[in-house]
């Protein structure tokens, strides 16, 4: 199956936190019941639901079910909400004695007036329970609908819930915006923003502007890292995080806890000169070239004093930088010698795609993205940001800094700059689907190797190279002298593309047998499967969809795959067969139903 948003959240979750692919996790049954609603209809839907709510191979969750019975309400399919609130209550009889239900119901029927009565006698009635997302879920549909005063009495009951939440705060602020009310609406975002316990873009768009003052160090180096873990161990862990952020906040989970026996070695996150120094980000006038190539450079220094403050206390080293904290990265690998025992840098480029930072007709600031890491296409730099409205004068300013840190570096062409270096002690790690910065060029990596760099390719996004067996692999490689591993997926792409599919099969029988590569993996040889298929060469993606099935004989997705591609191909009773074993495997497959129905 074609790896939707949903799937490929699913996939990324199983396989890049090392679950056994061989186990055959229970289905949700909501998301079945929701796919038939999409496809077939409420009556086929609640069918489906009665059938397999005792089945072996499903699970049924309150909250799922919950949040689709919201969806239906948000888009206003009025007779299907009410159909399936009926039915769920059947199975999930607790709901009767929900307070977010009961308050939202007496607020849809008898409105604003009879909802404030009911809550204030029944706010603390043991006879209800109070669920926090269940508020959060009904506020939701009554705001997404425009019913904004009965979405600000859930609100307001979520927040007495928890007003260190904030959610509750910046709701209000949207329900305040909607109501044309900006002075209340900038009051609950300051009130949201405190609650975070960390600066974030939105906290510094509720300060006022700065005048730029250039970072001065303090002389004091512990004020430039934070660090956890074991203080007494001989080996240092140092990242070097990407954005540029206004706060250590970027990454969640942090890298380096997806390390094994991470608790026994320290691991030392790096401040940036942006997050001590809250006058660049927030900076009006906005920050010239020369301001952002000097505190570039800060970071960079900064990067420079805690590795050499570990080294002098005898530690072992080991640094890794990612997206903008590789660009620093190269920065220190340019003012300094390289004093960490390795170095690896990932997800940026020595001379980066200079269509980034190009300006539109307007004037307006330009974001560059890469559809699989090769085809430039521009979008909106905050997205679905909340309160952008509210916010848009000092986000705009905020996003200009940034820009302009991260440009200043990129316009610099580091295959220049670091010619002649030593950079043995340095891996690359670079992603052939990077929708940030792109796939890196021919050029680079030549230049990486002729300076002694090893380079790693991982089969994925911008972030790939930080997940669990990524990490896991650095970790070995460093602390065992294992060496280090590659994609198949990868190297397979490579071998097809150059060599043809033959060799490829072929070539891949070696590669498995050897300790030069990861174990194969199930969405990297999916993703594989599917850029064959874009390209049009279906009979060479059957047999890479072959390969998983092999692999992962209880992954109702492999067959899911190579039942859709038999079936692109023209083999009919080959793709039936497929779906079919899909479907066997999870009965929840809608895609799997639909196509044995079709045929």
């Amino acid at each position: 199956m074609r790896p939707t948003t949903i799937v490929l959240l699913a996939i990324l979750l199983s396989i890049f936190n090392n679950i056994n692919a061989q186990d055959i996790p229970k289905q949700s049954l909501a998301q079945f019941a929701y796919d038939v609603i999409e496809s077939e209809g409420i009556t086929s839907a609640i069918d489906t639901l009665n059938k397999h709510s005792n089945s072996t191979q499903f699970y049924l969750s309150q909250d799922e079910v919950f949040k689709t019975l919201h969806i239906l309400f948000q888009s206003k399919r009025t007779k299907e909400y009410q159909q399936y609130e009926v039915e769920i209550k059947k199975h999930f009889p607790k709901l009767n004695q929900s307070l977010a239900m009961t308050l939202f119901s007496i607020l849809e029927k008898q409105g604003v007036a009879q909802g404030k009565k009911w809550i204030q006698k029944n706010r603390t009635n043991p006879a209800f329970y109070v669920s926090k997302f269940e508020l959060n879920t009904t506020s939701n549909s009554f705001f997404k609908t425009g019913q904004m005063e009965k979405a600000r009495v859930l609100t307001e009951l979520f927040v007495a819930e928890d007003c260190m939440e904030d959610d509750g705060y910046i709701r209000l602020a949207e329900i305040c915006l909607a109501e044309e009310d900006e002075q209340l609406a900038m009051q609950y975002l300051r009130n949201g923003v405190a609650t975070n316990g960390y600066i974030s873009f939105m906290e510094l768009a509720t300060r006022p502007y700065s005048k730029y003052i250039p970072t001065q160090l303090p002389r004091d180096t512990t004020l430039l890292f934070q660090s956890k873990g074991n203080e007494e161990s001989d080996t240092v862990y140092i990242f070097i995080q990407g954005g540029p952020m206004p706060d250590i906040s970027a990454y969640r989970p942090r890298p380096l806890t997806l390390l094994p026996n991470q608790e026994n070695f320290l691991r030392v996150d790096v401040l940036q000169s942006q997050m001590i120094n809250q006058t660049i980000l927030n900076a009006s006038p906005t920050l010239t070239e020369k301001q952002s190539i000097y505190e570039h450079h800060v970071s960079a220094e900064m990067m420079h004093r805690s590795i050499q403050y570990f080294k002098e206390r005898g530690k072992t080293v080991f640094v890794i930088g990612h997206s903008y904290g590789c660009y620093i990265g190269f920065a220190y690998l340019l003012d300094h010698p390289n004093m960490a025992d390795k170095l690896i840098l990932m997800g940026a480029d020595l001379d980066e795609d200079l269509r980034n930072y190009q300006v539109n007709e307007d004037g307006s600031r330009k974001f560059i993205r890469f559809r699989n890491g090769t085809e430039p296409y521009e979008r909106d730099f905050w997205g679905g940001f909340p309160l952008i409205d509210l916010l848009s004068p000092k986000m705009e300013t905020i996003f200009t800094n940034v820009e302009s840190l991260v440009s200043s570096h990129a316009k610099r062409r580091f295959t220049q700059l670091l010619k002649g270096k030593d950079l043995s002690n340095v891996i690359f790690y670079y992603a052939r689907f990077d929708e940030a910065n792109g796939r890196t060029t021919k050029a680079e990596l030549d230049f990486f190797k002729a300076h002694g760099v090893e380079t790693i390719e991982s089969y994925g996004d911008h972030h790939s190279m930080l997940y669990k067996s990524y990490m896991t692999n650095i970790y070995e490689y460093l602390n065992n002298t294992s060496p280090i591993k590659r994609s198949i997926a990868t190297t397979l792409n490579s071998d097809i593309e150059s060599k043809g599919i033959d060799f490829a099969l072929n070539a891949f029988e070696k590669y498995s047998r050897t300790a030069d590569y990861f174990p194969i993996n199930e969405f990297e040889i999916n993703m594989l499967g599917y850029q064959l298929v874009n390209q049009g060469k279906l009979k060479e993606a059957i047999e890479i969809f072959k390969i998983n099935v092999a692999a992962f004989p209880n992954s109702w997705n492999v067959y899911d795959s190579l039942g859709e591609t038999y079936l692109a191909n023209g083999e009919i009773e080959l793709g039936k067969a497929n779906y079919q074993k899909s479907l066997e495997l999870h009965p929840g497959n809608v895609y799997a139903i639909k196509a044995l129905r079709k045929k």
